[in-house]
């Protein structure tokens, strides 16, 4: 009976062994799976809080190092990862960053120092603000206890535009007085963007890109935009016409900063205030100016509209250029004195075309003066010597077919005017 009860002892603590022993080695296995493992699936990130170790300071969002407890500065990216969950805690996995294409990202830093007064991007790595580098299309693991981020549409310029570049953080301008700032410091700068795409100036906490039609225009001086003055018999004269212009890109900038505003770029892309403000103004001044030295009458023929024409032309293109615009033409489409001087002047003509049409008429009956030396020649009598009209070789075939039936021949004066020198008897 001893030796059977031995025997169930030896039984029971063997198997209470083996399960102890199974207890030490499954249970780690387990806890070790279960309890630290983390799956992070593909474009998902993990971001780690440490339970233990130095305590961070107030101006410690995230911890330097694993030294420091709090959130850390890097998570875990996809894959599998093992944690101690007396140490760290974990979330759920996170979506990671994504910027699409035509896209950049700025990060803003939570983090750091505070920004020294009048700075607004973090130039040091100890800072916390908005980073001056924009970060390109693609998929990135960002700590969003540590990081956000804006997206904004990156930089680009089209074929027959250049970029105005406004730089917003830098140093003052030597001279605050000028349109146009020096490189590097903060305002306008002088050099532009060429067309294409600027990832580097998409940042628009540290540059503002302003696109800039720099192709010709034509400008239509009508309607509203049309001018009257008076002539110098000081009747109202009222002139339409086009200008072709197109902007200097080495003036671009100054031009900019002197006439475009926000409004007339989101209506126009900044050429109405263009026109409006400097083109305008300055053809109704010199055509008024120039316009005003002739009669109103001298506006119903075409040479005196184009010798003004030609005029206002030269001084605009002198006067604009100085701003920065480049006057490629200038052409008068119409110049209209009032209707009664027109009418008058109509009739006029009418009148003059009347006469020249009767004087050849007469012409062709009476013949045309035969000169000598530029001069009428006279007849014995002292009368033009005229040839070729009707009348005259009328009367010669007369006097032919006479002299003929009388067998006799006779001499033809040249002249209609004067008699036969020998009569029949």
């Amino acid at each position: 009976m001893r030796l059977f009860q031995m025997n169930l002892d030896h039984d029971v603590l063997k198997q209470v062994a083996m399960g102890l022993i199974l207890l030490v080695v499954i249970v780690p296995i387990l806890f070790v799976w279960y309890g630290c493992r983390i799956e992070v699936p593909e474009g998902h990130f993990v971001p780690l809080m440490r339970k233990t170790g130095e305590d961070i300071t107030n101006q410690m969002i995230v911890a330097d190092t694993p030294d420091f407890k709090g959130p850390q500065s890097e998570p875990l990216k996809e894959g599998r990862h093992f944690k101690n969950p007396y140490s760290w805690w974990w979330p759920k996995p996170l979506q990671a960053t994504i910027i699409p294409n035509g896209m950049v990202g700025v990060k803003v830093r939570k983090y750091g120092n505070p920004l020294p007064t009048g700075q607004v991007v973090a130039r040091k790595d100890d800072e916390k603000g908005i980073l001056k580098d924009p970060i390109m299309p693609g998929r990135y693991y960002i700590n969003t206890w540590a990081y956000a981020v804006e997206e904004h549409p990156m930089v680009k310029i089209e074929p027959g535009f250049m970029g105005i570049v406004t730089l917003m953080v830098g140093k003052t301008p030597a001279n605050p007085n000028v349109f146009v700032v020096q490189e590097g410091e903060r305002g306008t700068q002088s050099s532009l963007l060429p067309p294409g795409t600027h990832p580097s100036y998409s940042n628009p906490h540290v540059h503002m890109v302003t696109p800039i039609d720099v192709r010709s225009q034509k400008f239509e001086m009508a309607g509203q935009n049309g001018v009257t003055f008076p002539s110098e018999d000081g009747f109202d004269i009222e002139v339409e016409g086009i200008i072709e212009w197109a902007p200097d890109i080495k003036k671009l900038p100054q031009l900019f900063v002197k006439y475009v505003d926000e409004k007339d770029l989101k209506v126009s892309g900044g050429i109405d205030n263009i026109q409006r403000k400097l083109i305008l103004t300055h053809a109704r001044s010199f055509t008024r100016t120039i316009g005003g030295q002739h009669k109103a009458v001298d506006y119903i023929p075409g040479s005196t509209r184009i010798r003004v024409q030609t005029e206002v032309e030269r001084r605009l293109r002198e006067a604009c250029a100085d701003e920065g615009l480049l006057v490629k033409s200038f052409v008068i489409r119409s110049a209209k004195p009032p209707a009664q001087i027109k009418q008058q002047y109509e009739r006029r003509e009418m009148a003059h075309r009347q006469t020249d049409r009767f004087d050849k008429e007469i012409e062709r009956e009476i013949g045309s003066v035969v000169l000598e030396d530029a001069k009428p020649k006279l007849d014995a009598e002292g009368k033009p010597i005229r040839e070729g009209g009707r009348i005259a070789q009328t009367i010669q075939e007369r006097m032919k077919d006479r002299e003929k039936k009388l067998g006799r021949s006779a001499r033809i004066s040249p002249s209609i005017s004067a008699p036969p020198s020998s009569t029949a008897k």
